[in-house]
């Protein structure tokens, strides 16, 4: 994978945080699994995690009914 911010090849592994909004509502989901880039810190999350997070939002911003 090449970093489309800075355009480096290495990446580590870590966690990243990511804001999610919706209408009038911010969820902020943490500790996401994530590769991150070694020379700039631009984190990317696979398609797997990336729907997780997304039916997690979808079901807390339901349950407190934003």
């Amino acid at each position: 994978m090449i970093c489309v911010i800075c355009k480096n090849k290495k990446m580590k592994r870590g966690a990243t945080v990511l804001p999610i909004e919706r209408r009038k509502a911010v969820l902020l989901v943490t500790d996401i699994p994530a590769r991150i880039c070694a020379n700039c810190g631009e984190p990317y999350i696979d398609e797997r995690t990336a729907k997780q997070v997304e039916a997690l939002a979808t079901e807390e911003l339901k349950a407190t009914s934003v």
